[in-house]
């Protein structure tokens, strides 16, 4: 399949994704006016095998032939065809990390469109509104990413961001459904306050806390580097792995100790 081919498929794919999305939130989405998704999808060298959307546009990574290639040449890639990283069960939480997703790639033998379609869900959240480029905002997407594929039996790796996602499903828990979906879909600073306020101010107070410990942590040891080509590859791994987020589950767990509190003394 040439490249062309894939843009033409990846096309549709979103097109069908966009749907499900609006129709799951339809008073939160934020779709682009122009939506013309021929020239929003873009295939091309960015300095990284991640893939992402900047400017309501998607840009796929041709880094990730290049990875795939060299996969290909190890004894053992796409011997398990129907390799699956999750069943239904534990779709939204598990045990998966980025080496199980490498894992993965390999045993299965991904192509380069079943790779960037496997985590397409993911990015089309964004694509429609969804917040990230922040530890708190991509692990609540990733949240939406995996319930939605649970509901609507769609393709996801349910590997992605996996330490921030288990963090959002705390903070869904202690919000509630509603809250959340609306953060995920909060433009700025602002809107995300005003949400948050209508808890309490503790509410807010407690969550940008925790938004920037966590920051810290995501930004410092691996949002702020590149990972081009397949040593880019390893060290993402090795830099993600290094992420610790023990001063964040420090918050979350005085919030909680805070309302329960508050319940037993109501």
């Amino acid at each position: 399949m040439n490249i062309e081919d894939i843009k033409n498929n990846l096309v549709l794919e979103i097109d069908k994704l966009v749907h499900i999305i609006k129709n799951e939130y339809p008073n939160l989405v934020d779709i682009p006016l122009d939506y013309n998704l021929d020239n929003r999808v873009h295939i091309e060298n960015i300095g990284t095998i991640s893939l992402f959307v900047k400017d309501k546009n998607f840009y796929f990574p041709l880094d990730e032939f290049k990875v795939l290639n060299i996969l290909k040449k190890i004894p053992g890639f796409g011997t398990i065809k129907n390799h699956k990283t999750c069943t239904k069960e534990n779709m939204i939480i598990n045990k998966n990390t980025y080496v199980t997703y490498i894992k993965h790639v390999f045993l299965k033998g991904l192509t380069p469109l079943e790779y960037y379609k496997e985590i397409l869900l993911h990015e089309t959240l964004h694509f429609c509104g969804s917040g990230g480029g922040t530890a708190i905002r991509e692990g609540i997407n990733e949240l939406k990413t995996r319930q939605l594929a649970k509901k609507y039996d769609l393709l996801t790796s349910s590997c992605g961001y996996p330490k921030e996602i288990k963090i959002a499903y705390e903070l869904e828990k202690i919000f509630g459904t509603d809250i959340i979906n609306k953060i995920t879909f909060s433009k700025n600073h602002r809107e995300t306050k005003e949400i948050l306020d209508s808890i309490s101010p503790e509410a807010s107070l407690f969550f940008f806390n925790l938004e920037e410990v966590m920051e810290k942590e995501f930004y410092n040891k691996y949002m702020k580097y590149n990972f081009p080509g397949f040593r880019g590859l390893l060290k993402k791994t090795h830099k993600y792995n290094s992420i610790n987020y023990k001063k964040a589950y420090i918050l979350i767990n005085k919030y909680k100790e805070k309302l329960e509190n508050i319940k037993l003394n109501n």
